[in-house]
Parts: C-alpha cells; sequence; structure tokens
C-alpha cells in the first residue's frame, strides 16, 4: 500500500502483531514494518519508532532498529542517533545486532565521535553477530571512522574467535585503504592471509590489494605467493589480484613463476586474473616464457581470459612483436567475443608501426566493420597509432564510412586515424567528410576534426574549410574552439583574413584558458599580416592574463610576429602603444618591451620608456620601471638613472618600490653618491616592501655603499616593524662583508638572531659569518648556539655556517657538543653545515666523540652530508688516523656519487700527510690488497702523501705490486707515491719496475714513471737506468 498505510494506527497494530504468538504473523509483521520504512521516513513514523525502541519487548525494539535501518539517512536526526546508542546497549544481542545495522545502513552522516565510541565498544560484544554488525557499520560510514583509533580496535577484531568478525574486519580495513597503510595493519593482515577460513584469507588479500604498493613487502609477497596456491579458488583470485596492484615492485621472478601457474588454473577467473597481474608488471615482466604463456592464454576457452590476455600483451612493450605474437592477436581480432576482439585491436594500436602488414591492415578492415561499436572504435585507434605507414586508400575509404558511424566514439576516432594520415588525406572527398564531422553533434568528433584538419595543414585550406572553421571558432564547447584556433594557425597565411583575424581576436577575450592560448598561437603562425596596431594590442592585453600559459603564448606570438615583420616594425608598434590613450595598452607596451629585454634598447625606446616614467597612471610608470630593470646595465644611462631618482619618490608606492628595483638591476653602473643617497633615503619609506627593495638594491651596490651613513641607515632598517626589510637589512650587511662589522652592527644582528621572524633570524646567522673573526666574541657565540637549537632548518644551517667562518676561535666544549646534536639534526643541510663547522675547528674538536658522530655522518643519506663528513675527518689532523675511520673512508671510496669519492680521496692523502703512523700504514696495505681499484688508487696517494715517513720494505714491496695492477690509474699512482718518497725508495728491484713503467701502454703511466725516477735524482743515474 506504500506511504497511505503509514498512520499511527496501523504501526501500533503492526506493534502489537510482534508480540503474536504465531511465528508467520510475527514474520510478516517485522517484514511489514521494514517495508514502511523503505517506502516512507516521515516525521509521524519516526517518532512511532522511537517509542518502539523503548518497548519492553526485544522483537519490537529489533523491528523499530530494522525499519529505521530501512530508511537509511532520511532518518538520521539526533533524536534517532541517541536512541540507537541506548539500543546498542540493550541486554538483548539481536536487538544490538539490529541497531549496529541501523547506523550503518546510515553512511557517513551517522559518523559522530559518539557513534563511533559506542560501535567499538560493540566490536567487543560477547555475542559474535554484534561484533560482526559493528565491523560492517563502521565500514559503510567510509573515511570518517578511519582513525587510528578505530584501526586498532579493527586489528584486534581481525583475531577474533569467529570467523565472520574476522572476515568483516578484513573487509573493513580493506575500505579504508591507504589510511590503514600501516605496517600494524600490514602485519595483522599476514597473519589474516594464514587463516583456518578461506573468507577470511580471501578477505586479507583484498585488502592488501588496496593498499596497494605500501604494501609490497618480502613478507607481504611471500604469502601473497603462497595464497597463490591456496585450495580456494576465490582466495587465488584475490591474491593474484593484490600482486597486480602491487605493480612493478613484485615483478620478482619467484613470483611471476607463480603467476605463470596461475594462468593455467583450473578457475576462469583465477586465469583471469593472473592476466591481469602480469599486465600490471609491464615490461618487468616481458620474459619468453611469460610471452608464450599469455599467447596459450589467447586461446583460453573463457572469452575473459583471453581479453585479458590481450590487455597484458598489450603492455609488454617490443619483446612481444614476434611473428607469431602478432599472428596471434590477428587470430583474436576474429574471436567470437567482442571483449577479446576489442582487446586485441588495442594491444596492436599500442604495437604502432610494427604491425603495418599487408595481414594486419586487412584485419583492422575487417574489425572496423565490426558490429560492435567499441571493436570498431579500438580499430580506428589501432590505424592511428600507425600513422601514416598505414595510411592506403583502403583504408582511407573505411575511416571515412567509419565517419558517418552510428555511434559517436567510433566517429571521434576515425576523424583521430585521418588525422595521422596527414598529407595522404588531403582529398577533397575526405576533407568534405570532415567538413560534415564539423558539424557533429557530438564535441569529440567535432574537435578531432579540426584536429585532423590541423595535421592535413595547408593542403586543407580552402575558403570552405576556414569558413566552417571560423563556425567552429565560436561553438559551444571549449575543446573544440581550442581545437579550431589550432587548425586555422596550421593553415598558415592562407588563412590569415580580416575575418579570420577578427575571430581570433574574439577568442582572444574567450574565458577558457586553452582557447585563449590557442588563439594566440594561431596568429602567431599567420605572419606578417597579424602585425597589425589592433592585433598588437589584443596580445599586449592578453600579457596581463591572470594564466600562466595564456601570457606565456602571448609573449611567443609576439617573439613570432616580431621574427616575421622585424622587430624594428614591432618596436614601433609598441612605441604607438606606448602613446596610446588606454593607459593598460601602455602598460601592456611596457611589458612587452621589458619582456624584450636587452634586444629592445634603442634611444627611442628607452626616450619613450622615460617618457613612460612620467605617466599619469601609477601602473603605468610602475611597468616602465620594470621594464628598464629587465635592460639592466645596458639602459644604465645618466639621464635615465636620474629619472628613476625621480620615481623613487613617487606618490605610488609600487612605483617607488619598482623604480629601486630597477636601480638595483643596473648594479653597480648606477652606485653613484647620489642614488645611494635617494636609496638610503627610500630606507625610510612609509612602504615596508620599498625599504625592503632600498635594502636589496644597496646590497647590489657594491664596496662603495659601505659608509658611515650608509650603515647608519641600515641599522634603522634592522630595527623595521617589517620582516622582509629587516631580513634584506641582514642581507645587505651580509653582502658587504668584514667592512661592516662594526661592534654596532654586530650588536644589532644579535638582537636579529632572537627574531621572531624565521627568515630575519636566518639572515642574521649568514651575516654574523660574514663578519669572521670579528664576531669571535662569548655574546656572539652563545647566541649562535641558541640559533643552532632554532625550529626553523635554514637558521639551525646558517647558525652552523656562521660558526664555520668564525672558525678556531669558537672552538669551546660547548660550541662542539652543539655542533655534535646538529651532526644528528633531522634537517640535511643542517647536518652538512655541521659537518663543515666541526671541520674548520681543526684538532680542538677532533674528540672520540665527534669522530664517531662524523663516521655516522658517512653513512648518511644524504651526498652533501657524506661529503662534509670527509672533508672535516680530513681537516683534524693526526688524531683521525685511526683503523676505524681509515676503513669508513675506504669504503666511501665506493660510494655511488663521485664528489663523495673525491672528498673521501682528499681526506686519506690528508690524513697520510698529516700522520704517518704504523697504524695508518698498516691499514693502508690492506687496502692495496682491496678488490676495488678505487679503493687500491687511494691507498697509493695516501702513502704518497706521507713521503719519506711510509718508506719501509713492507711498503716499498706493495707498491711494486701495485706498479703491475691491471688498471692504469692504479699504476700511476704507485709511480707517482714511490717518486715521492725520493732517494730513500731508489732501489734497484723498484728502478727497474719503473723503467718497465716506462714503456707501459698507458701514457699516464709512462709520464708518472718518468717523474718518479726525476725525483731518485742522481741515485737512479745508471748507465743501465738512463
Amino acid at each position: 500500500m506504500g506511504e497511505q498505510a503509514v498512520t499511527s494506527e496501523v504501526i501500533n497494530q503492526l506493534l502489537i502483531a510482534l508480540l503474536d504468538t504465531d511465528a508467520n504473523v510475527n514474520k510478516s509483521a517485522r517484514e511489514a514494518i521494514r517495508n514502511i520504512g523503505e517506502e516512507a521516513g516521515t516525521s509521524e513514523l519516526i517518532n512511532q519508532l522511537l517509542i518502539a525502541l523503548t518497548d519492553t519487548d526485544a522483537h519490537v525494539r529489533r523491528s523499530a532498529c530494522e525499519a529505521i535501518g530501512k530508511m537509511r539517512e532520511q532518518a538520521v536526526t539526533s533524536e534517532v542517533i541517541n536512541a540507537l546508542l541506548i539500543a546498542l546497549t540493550d541486554t538483548v544481542p539481536y536487538v544490538r545486532r539490529s541497531a549496529c545495522a541501523a547506523i550503518g545502513k546510515m553512511g557517513e552522516k551517522a559518523a559522530t565521535s559518539e557513534v563511533i565510541n559506542q560501535l567499538l565498544i560493540a566490536l567487543r560484544d560477547t555475542d559474535q553477530n554484534v561484533r560482526w554488525s559493528a565491523c560492517v557499520a563502521i565500514r559503510l560510514m567510509g573515511e570518517k571512522a578511519a582513525t587510528s583509533k578505530v584501526i586498532n580496535a579493527l586489528l584486534i577484531a581481525a583475531t577474533d574467535t569467529h570467523q565472520y568478525v574476522r572476515w568483516s574486519a578484513c573487509e573493513t580495513i580493506r575500505w579504508m585503504s591507504e589510511k590503514a597503510a600501516t605496517s600494524e595493519v600490514i602485519n595483522a593482515l599476514l597473519i589474516a592471509a594464514t587463516d583456518t577460513h578461506q573468507n577470511v584469507r580471501w578477505s586479507a588479500c583484498n585488502a592488501i590489494r588496496w593498499i596497494g604498493e605500501k604494501a609490497a613487502t618480502s613478507e607481504i609477497i611471500n604469502q601473497l605467493l603462497i595464497a597463490l596456491s591456496d585450495t580456494d579458488a576465490d582466495v587465488r583470485r584475490s591474491a593474484c589480484k593484490a600482486i597486480g596492484m602491487m605493480g612493478e615492485k613484485a615483478a620478482i621472478s619467484e613470483v611471476i613463476n607463480q603467476l605463470l601457474i596461475a594462468v593455467s588454473d583450473t578457475d576462469q577467473k583465477v586465469r583471469w586474473s593472473a592476466c591481469d597481474a602480469i599486465r600490471w608488471m609491464s615490461e618487468k615482466a616481458a620474459t619468453g616464457e611469460v610471452i608464450n604463456q599469455l599467447l596459450i592464454a589467447l586461446r583460453d576457452t573463457d572469452a575473459d581470459v583471453r581479453s585479458s590476455a590481450c590487455k597484458a600483451i598489450m603492455w609488454m612493450g617490443e619483446i612481444v612483436v614476434t611473428s607469431e605474437g602478432i599472428n596471434q592477436l590477428l587470430i583474436a581480432l576474429r574471436d567470437t567475443d567482442t571483449d577479446v576482439r576489442s582487446s586485441a585491436c588495442k594491444a596492436i594500436w599500442w604495437m604502432g608501426e610494427i604491425v603495418v602488414t599487408s595481414e594486419g591492415i586487412n584485419q583492422l578492415l575487417i574489425a572496423l566493420r565490426d558490429t560492435d561499436a567499441d571493436v570498431r572504435s579500438s580499430a580506428c585507434k589501432a590505424i592511428w597509432w600507425m600513422g601514416e605507414k598505414a595510411g592506403t586508400s583502403e583504408v582511407i575509404n573505411q575511416l571515412l564510412i567509419a565517419l558517418s558511424d552510428t555511434d559517436a566514439d567510433v566517429r571521434s576516432s576515425a576523424s583521430k586515424a585521418i588525422g595521422m594520415m596527414r598529407e595522404k588525406a588531403a582529398t577533397s572527398e575526405v576533407i568534405n567528410q570532415l567538413l560534415i564531422a564539423l558539424r557533429d553533434t557530438d564535441a569529440d568528433v567535432r574537435g578531432n576534426a579540426c584536429t585532423a584538419i590541423a595535421k592535413i595543414g595547408k593542403k586543407a585550406a580552402t575558403n570552405k574549410v576556414i569558413n566552417q572553421l571560423l563556425i567552429a571558432l565560436m561553438d559551444t564547447d571549449y575543446s573544440v574552439r581550442e581545437s579550431a584556433c589550432e587548425a586555422i594557425g596550421k593553415m598558415g597565411e592562407k588563412a590569415a583574413t580580416s575575418e579570420v583575424i577578427n575571430q581570433l581576436l574574439v577568442a582572444l577575450r574567450n574565458s577558457d584558458t586553452n582557447v585563449r592560448c590557442g588563439a594566440c598561437k594561431a596568429i602567431g603562425m599567420m605572419g606578417e599580416k597579424t602585425a597589425t596596431s589592433e592585433v598588437i594590442n589584443q596580445l599586449l592585453i592578453a600579457l596581463l592574463d591572470t594564466h600562466a600559459d595564456v601570457i606565456k603564448s602571448a609573449r611567443e606570438t609576439i617573439r613570432n610576429i616580431g621574427e616575421e615583420a622585424g622587430t624594428s616594425e614591432l618596436i614601433n608598434q609598441l612605441l604607438i602603444a606606448l602613446t596610446d590613450t588606454d593607459a593598460h595598452v601602455r602598460r601592456s607596451a611596457c611589458e612587452a618591451i621589458g619582456k624584450m629585454r636587452e634586444q629592445a634598447v634603442t634611444s627611442e625606446v628607452i626616450n619613450a620608456l622615460m617618457i613612460a616614467l612620467t605617466d599619469t597612471v601609477a601602473y603605468v610608470r610602475r611597468s616602465a620601471c620594470e621594464a628598464i630593470g629587465k635592460m639592466g646595465e645596458k639602459a644604465a644611462r645618466s639621464e635615465v638613472i636620474n629619472q628613476l631618482l625621480i620615481a623613487v619618490s613617487d606618490t605610488d608606492q609600487n612605483v617607488r618600490w619598482s623604480a629601486c628595483e630597477a636601480i638595483r638591476w643596473m648594479s653597480e653602473k648606477a652606485a653613484t653618491g647620489e642614488v645611494i643617497n635617494q636609496l638610503e633615503i627610500a630606507l625610510r619609506d612609509a612602504d615596508a616592501d620599498v625599504r625592503s627593495s632600498a635594502c636589496k638594491a644597496i646590497m647590489w651596490m657594491g664596496e662603495i655603499v659601505v659608509t658611515s651613513e650608509g650603515i647608519n641607515q641600515l641599522l634603522i632598517a634592522l630595527r623595521d616593524t617589517d620582516a622582509d626589510v629587516r631580513s634584506s637589512a641582514c642581507k645587505a650587511i651580509w653582502w658587504m662583508g668584514e667592512k661592516a662589522g662594526t661592534s654596532e652592527v654586530i650588536n644589532q644582528l644579535l638582537i636579529a638572531l632572537s627574531d621572531t621572524d624565521a627568515d630575519v633570524r636566518s639572515s642574521a646567522s649568514k651575516a654574523i659569518g660574514m663578519m669572521r673573526e670579528k664576531a669571535a666574541t662569548s655574546e656572539v657565540i652563545n647566541q649562535l648556539l641558541i640559533a643552532l637549537r632554532d625550529t626553523d632548518a635554514d637558521v639551525r644551517g646558517n647558525a652552523c655556517t656562521a660558526i664555520a667562518k668564525i672558525g678556531k676561535k669558537a672552538a669551546t666544549n660547548k660550541v662542539i657538543n652543539q655542533l655534535l646534536i646538529a651532526l644528528m639534526d633531522t634537517d640535511y643541510s643542517v647536518r652538512e653545515s655541521a659537518c663543515e663547522a666541526i671541520g674548520k675547528m681543526g684538532e680542538k674538536a677532533a674528540t672520540s666523540e665527534v669522530i664517531n658522530q662524523l663516521l655516522v655522518a658517512l653513512r648518511n643519506s644524504d651526498t652533501n652530508v657524506r661529503c662534509g663528513a670527509c672533508k672535516a675527518i680530513g681537516m683534524m689532523g693526526e688524531k683521525t688516523a685511526t683503523s676505524e675511520v681509515i676503513n669508513q673512508l675506504l669504503i666511501a671510496l665506493l660510494d655511488t656519487h663521485a664528489d663523495v669519492i673525491k672528498s673521501a680521496r682528499e681526506t686519506i692523502r690528508n690524513i697520510g700527510e698529516e700522520a704517518g703512523t704504523s697504524e695508518l700504514i698498516n691499514q693502508l696495505l690492506i687496502a692495496l690488497t682491496d678488490t676495488d681499484a678505487h679503493v687500491r688508487r687511494s691507498a697509493c696517494e695516501a702513502i704518497g702523501k706521507m713521503r719519506e715517513q711510509a718508506v719501509t720494505s713492507e711498503v716499498i714491496n706493495a707498491l711494486m705490486i701495485a706498479l703491475t695492477d691491471t688498471v692504469a690509474y692504479v699504476r700511476r699512482s704507485a709511480c707517482e707515491a714511490i717518486g715521492k718518497m725520493g732517494e730513500k725508495a731508489a732501489r734497484s728491484e723498484v728502478i727497474n719496475q719503473l723503467l718497465i713503467a716506462v714503456s707501459d701502454t698507458d701514457q699516464n703511466v709512462r709520464w708518472s714513471a718518468c717523474e718518479a725516477i726525476r725525483w731518485m735524482s742522481e741515485k737512479a743515474a745508471t748507465g743501465e737506468h738512463s
């Protein structure tokens, strides 16, 4: 009866019927109440059900919950939610279960913290059905319930004693996808994947599938390999899908081999899923064995398996392009199943030109006449991908028929395919058919028809086509308008009629970004005819567009017009535009000239910009300043600078700011006393941006600005109310260096180190560093120690750098300890700077604790930190010459990054020079026998640095062996090491070995051998040796 039966009397009677002694009456009453709930969620019904929820009979309360659940979101009121929360604590389990179910059906609207907390209690209920329903309810609430608290409760539920609770917990975790991608969840799913019940195992695999690549650990992959052999087909299928979602990360030989077995599974869904998993592994799974198995799968009895095999082959890359592979796909084109034929077309489509054979084209021609639209569309796409090579007259004729297909996707794909035939399709018949396609009811067809005409190019440039493209420029669909612009542009000068140009100017004002971009590009491809004042004015306006792509296109078009029409002509147009009555045009002209930078520097342009600097409109004056600034030093003439000085005092703050910026870009050429005085005045400007820009301009003036007055003004700027000004003042002082290092400046920088703004603190740290030893006071160092604990990484990093520049004078235990903490900083740049600072302190910092921390830094994931650690060790002298340090440096020689290898080599050499200890020599002798040539070379270099200190019989013998090394640069380094030992190494056996090296196949070895003999002086001068 529907809603008409929803009266309080009816509902009361049905509630009484729930108490009937006859089970059938009872059942019918429950169904009636549920149906009424589904049909009508009226306030009257809800009120009756709220009363029923408090009934003394549990059957009534359960039916009330079920009826509310049927209403779903319609029943979501605070009263209903509160009543259901009470029902969740009912003494009767099936009422609690029905309350959970009702809440679940309300979905996200019921996902309040109170409800979720109550459901978490229900997850621990004594009744398994309640626990199961609580899991389901949480799942139906979606992401709103995906909190860490809920996930933890679900992990406990995943180990429940009842299989359906465990299954439901896994299912709920699955719907939380990435939010549940934690190690705890993954570990719980690993356990669930080994459950005794197949539904739980299936659900666990499914949950792993949706977590995706984040779950691609070796433990998970191993478990999925076991699941691929599960006795239950659904588990095997789910395992395949999970592996597929991991993509290339799971593409290891064990997994691939197991999937190949699954491709032959007795269950067709497993076979299909196995093919799909291989597809997502892409080229990483492309072995001969895999291809053979997929080719067998192309003949499977199940159509879904054959279709999935086609798709997998599509992603295999060029390895599948064999005569057998192509033949099997061509057979698949004749499959009885439409999905298989369509997938075969797509596979051929991805192979492109390789499949362009007469047999392949013939099969695609048949596919173009297929009864299924998706097959015909895929055939068109395959031909499109093959390009011009497939452009036979028969193919083009069939594509013309496809242009009139009843299905829009087929017509759209046919248009694209015809476009790829390019000039081969430039026949009157094709063009006429494309003109019809330009009037198609489907926007994609019209757009692709425009693109096809664009690819055919100038050969399609007839009046009829141009007129139709003009209509397309006014199309209701933005993508059609965009494609029409492209087509008109490709026709070049032939399309450059006043009507077309006017229509493109309209398109330049279109609301869609891509259309405006397309119009700009089209104008730029039409040559000299577009170089009119009207076109240039519109392009100048386009330079002010809100979208970067339009601005870029307008700039490129102006440049193209300049190339076509001659730069001088374009500049003349812009000079005229600079005198336009419209301020927007004058501003755009300035901006366009600015974009030309140094190319536009002529006396006429400079004079016009100087006039623009006095324009009545502020934003024109500002743009003129910016244009002059972009010309840089070439515009730095005295009259220009004088005019900019006037602009520095302009009434408009933006003009003043731009004038300071322009002076800044002129650099030292603008550094006159008058300019500096004016910039010092600008440092007191009412506008913070002007003050900041003045600081930056002063920074680029060079040493000329380091005067007492200039420094005083910067000291005032350091106390500015605006953080950007204070930061810029710090940077200006940093640029001046030690010359600005007065006690007053250093004191003000110390205050800046405690600034509320992180950029100011960072810049102050850099400036203090440039004071070098002048800043080596206890007060400065204490303040830098505070900065080393700053919340901002840049501040901490620059504080380290400042300490490095102060050097050994800052080398106190307190500083070294703080730098040790900085070596473990979360930010890589801080760790790198800390290494540098410790290195600069030399031997004072060479404690065991510091050295150990540097050894940890040598294994850091960041290249710069590893380099810094090497350099720091190298600057600490003899104390670092321990076996542990040498071993770590030798390992660093095997680093993947060249800079680290270079730093390690230099450090080993430095240690060799500083300390020729027996321990160091022993380590180097071991290194000389290393399997890696880089290590052997560095050992030779370090021994060479020790010179005469390293001369022992063991060392000499080891170097003689190195002279016969298979690697040329090792032999060369051995020669150099022997040479640096001088006369002490001039033994007959050494000299004989060097004589052999003089005839080495490598010129560098021969040169080094001669040099070594030279350093042995008279001792090597025997008749034989000479």
